[in-house]
């Protein structure tokens, strides 16, 4: 059964949903905030994989409830219901994360199709961080996140990745590397302050100790370590694949597992990064040039013997 929760304050609303859901069978509705607050709470306390919200929920903003549980529940998949699917509204939200829009009156065949589509996104979400747990069976494992295209969502599942892995292992030490290098994002996600940077590590690469590259890494208040993409982008030509290579080898004797955030662009180092790593995760959208750049980068990969297709999981975002 597929667990779901309610964020909505309307007692009419929510027992005409919870009919139609009683109907497809395959969901049980395991409870209803009325307010943002109890939302946070419920989705905190029961992990749904579907969080149904109305766009009248308050006190706080639609858009950064959405905002807030998609990133701190990245498997919990969030469907807003309106009874206007292109108000400004829903569409901020959407722009936050939600994964669809349910329209009000409720249609059964519009909430079994989102309903499912839903369930999907958060099961593929869960079976991702379940591979990546399997390997990171002993020291030193290393996961690329790359995209097919920029924008689809890569570095948001990377630090996810490596967040989820240290809430279930606290004890655990993880590391994530921006290796977009051009367009990295990962120190603006996680507000941290940039500091020394990959670039500075890869230019000292011939005489690379671990303590060079310690000295590197910013310990972020959520236990992570971070080895940020530089600010300035002419810096990035000083990391080159040889360079990364030496950089992820080092980070391997001094964490459990290391992600790497290869961005969305071709370049040398992406190649680089999905080269080194044990497991390669590709996000993608499900719109068609997305996914032809997925299929024209898996192609260039294993042309030039990086990495085989069957190496590679599939994650539409």
């Amino acid at each position: 059964m597929t667990s779901v929760v309610f964020a909505i304050s309307d007692g009419n609303l929510a027992s005409d949903l919870t009919g139609i859901l009683r109907e497809l069978g395959d969901y049980e509705v395991r409870g209803q905030a009325t307010t943002t607050d109890q939302a946070r709470d419920l989705v905190a306390r029961v992990q749904p994989e579907v969080l149904f919200v109305h766009e009248e929920i308050g006190p706080q903003p639609l858009h950064q409830t959405v905002r807030d549980l998609s990133a701190g529940y990245p498997d919990t998949s969030v469907l807003v219901i309106s009874g206007a699917r292109t108000s400004g509204k829903v569409i901020k939200a959407l722009e936050a994360g939600a994964r669809g829009v349910v329209a009000h009156p409720f249609a059964y065949e519009d909430v079994s199709s989102n309903a499912s589509t839903a369930r999907q996104w958060s099961e593929a979400i869960r079976a991702t961080r379940k591979g990546i747990a399997r390997v990171v069976s002993q020291r030193g494992s290393v996961v690329t996140v790359a995209g097919s295209k920029g924008g689809v969502g890569t570095t948001t599942i990377a630090t996810h990745l490596a967040l989820d892995y240290l809430a279930e292992k606290p004890d655990g030490r993880v590391c994530l590397v921006d290796a977009d290098v051009e367009k990295g994002d990962v120190g603006a996600i996680l507000e941290a302050r940039q500091g020394v940077s990959i670039a500075d590590v890869a230019k000292v690469a011939d005489d690379m100790t671990a303590q060079t590259v310690n000295d590197a890494l910013i310990h972020h208040e959520t236990g992570i370590r971070l080895l940020l993409a530089p600010a300035d982008v002419r810096a990035a030509e000083y990391v080159t694949p040889v360079a990364l290579r030496a950089i992820v080898t080092v980070l391997r004797e001094e964490f459990d597992l290391v992600v790497l955030d290869a961005g969305g662009h071709v370049s040398p180092t992406q190649a680089a990064a999905v080269e080194a790593a044990d497991e390669v995760l590709i996000v993608t959208t499900a719109d068609v040039m997305a996914v032809r750049a997925m299929r024209l980068r898996i192609q260039a990969w294993e042309s030039l013997g990086v990495r085989h297709e069957a190496e590679c999981k599939v994650l539409v975002n």
